[in-house]
């Protein structure tokens, strides 16, 4: 009977189970399982916002008076972009400066001062830009740059360095315009011209760098208290004497450092390829400043009665009131046709390029408005070196850019190719001989079709044995007036700034070449401890 029971039991007892399943186990309390909720999907950032512009060495742009360094973003998006969550920051991963919690409109550009973060940008670091969730969405390296130059975007994603500047305006000319029609001239005192490298206008017998200022009110100004400096640290260079300056009136000082301060001369000079000029007043306040760059040789930069902001003039006016003036200086003209060295070639048609007119000259002399119009390729039969100078419209004439072409000379090394548009002055420094005269010229160095670098700068004779002899030495240095420094790798030990060099024609010129050269690339092998020449 037990057996029978227990059989009967395992036979029901499945069935139990599977009703008491069915039935949501009764009074056990168990429940089903709520469902589990669906993660949000993450937010895509890409290509919402980019950087468009930067500048790494801010001393007299934007932002003043203590003009941080500064970014400037592009929505790309194509719809209103909310930037709160957005940072800027040196450091990948690292804390940066938040982006203002703002809307911008697509296509619209934003100027960030980078002054709020613990950060500021120099040479060799990158910016990165970073969305709300933590992820890099757009960097740019920061390359060494003049001050007050900024650094671009291109087309194709890359940097650029240009003086055309457009911190919170598109990239272009027109945006260039709006932030130079931006700067309001001051209401009183202010800069009103500035020359450097001066070599043609007197200033008190002197031919130096010099700023003009003048009174842009309508009552007498006294000018005890106010002061002028080419250091935004050091207010206090220069202080004006105790005159007054009745309204409309121009007052030119000189700034010459090899004659003492005095009431007309503030004893420092100011820098052709890049430099800036501020003025406080009296309670030691930033009211004007100027960066100087890009100012034609002779040329001057400054104010103009009718316009807004800086202009370029090619003919200064000290003492006298501004008239016309540009707001640019047009790029040189390039050359489509490599200069260089050509065997083998009866004629070579050489074109030249630029987004304004080109005006050449084929004699070495310096090309004006004046001068031949190019409206072709140049027919070239013999060696000659073409100088071109270009005129976009709005701006000023452009720096001369040369183009050496040597024909058929049997050249088997590199090339050095001089040219200058005192040939006359020339000849007569190198065979009299003068030592300490000099002349300006452009040094192009080729190998071949390449072309190494071409600069200007001035020449002069060098050492004093060889003044004797009929093969001389000479040095040409690269000065602020012609460009600045040359940056190049002219020895094959990478690109760096090279402000002068030495033409040497040996000392053993009469017995044979190549013992004065031997010697120096024995040197250059010895020992880095061994001053010697490449």
């Amino acid at each position: 009977m037990k057996q029978m029971l227990k059989k009967r039991i395992r036979q029901v007892l499945p069935l139990l189970l599977l009703c008491l399943l069915l039935t949501g186990c009764g009074e056990t309390g168990l429940t089903d399982p709520e469902p589990t909720p669906e993660a949000e999907p993450a937010v895509d950032y890409s290509g919402l916002l980019r950087i468009s512009e930067m500048m790494v060495k801010n001393k007299a742009s934007a932002l003043a008076p203590t003009f941080p360094d500064w970014a400037e973003l592009e929505n790309c998006s194509g719809e209103t972009l909310d930037l709160s969550g957005w940072q800027l920051t040196d450091k990948q991963g690292g804390t940066g400066q938040s982006l203002p919690g703002q809307s911008l409109e697509p296509g619209g550009v934003l100027l960030v001062p980078l002054d709020k973060g613990s950060f500021s940008l120099s040479q060799g670091e990158t910016l990165y830009l970073v969305d709300p969730a933590g992820q890099v969405q757009d960097k740019a390296l920061c390359q060494d740059t003049r001050a007050d130059d900024s650094l671009i975007r291109q087309e194709d994603g890359s940097f650029t360095e240009t003086p055309w500047i457009s911190p919170g305006y598109e990239n272009s000319t027109a945006g260039y315009e709006a932030y130079a029609t931006g700067r309001k001239t001051p209401e009183d005192l202010c800069i009103w011209e500035v020359m450097v490298s001066n070599k043609a206008h007197y200033v008190e017998y002197s031919l130096c760098d010099w700023v003009e200022l003048r009174n842009n009110s309508s009552e007498t100004l006294a000018l005890a208290g106010w002061t002028l400096s080419d250091d935004l640290d050091k207010p206090k260079r220069w202080a004006f004497p105790e005159q007054t300056l009745e309204p409309g009136e121009l007052l030119v000082i000189r700034c010459n450092e090899d004659d003492d301060i005095s009431w007309t001369n503030t004893g420092f000079s100011l820098n052709a390829v890049s430099e800036q000029v501020y003025l406080f007043d009296p309670s030691g306040t930033l009211a004007d400043w100027v960066s100087l760059h890009e100012i034609p040789i002779e040329g001057s930069m400054g104010r103009s009665p009718e316009r807004a902001g800086f202009f370029y003039f090619n003919e200064p006016s000290p003492g006298m009131e501004n008239a016309g003036g540009s707001r640019r200086v047009s790029d040189k003209p390039a050359a489509l046709t490599p200069p260089g060295a050509y065997e083998d070639a009866d004629t070579l048609q050489v074109e030249l390029f630029s987004t304004g007119e080109i005006y050449y000259t084929t004699d070495g002399s310096l090309p004006t408005q004046e001068s031949t119009h190019y409206d072709g390729p140049i027919s070239v039969s013999q060696t000659c070196v073409i100088r071109a100078v270009a005129l976009e419209e709005g701006a000023v004439l452009s720096r001369p850019a040369s183009f050496s072409y040597i024909m058929n000379e049997g050249h088997t090394v590199p090339v050095l190719s001089l040219a200058t548009d005192e040939p006359g002055r020339w000849a007569m420094i190198y065979y009299a001989p003068l030592k300490g005269a000099t002349v300006p010229v452009n040094l192009s160095f080729y190998d071949g079709k390449e072309e190494i670098f071409s600069q200007d700068g001035e020449w002069e004779l060098a050492g004093w044995t060889s003044l004797s002899r009929a093969k001389r030495s000479m040095n040409v240095s690269f000065s602020g007036r012609y460009g600045g420094e040359l940056t190049c790798d002219v020895f094959g030990n990478g690109a760096v700034p090279i402000d002068e060099l030495s033409i040497r024609a040996g000392q053993d010129y009469s017995r044979a070449f190549f013992r004065n050269e031997l010697c120096q690339a024995l040197c250059l092998e010895a020992s880095d401890a061994v001053y010697t020449q490449a």
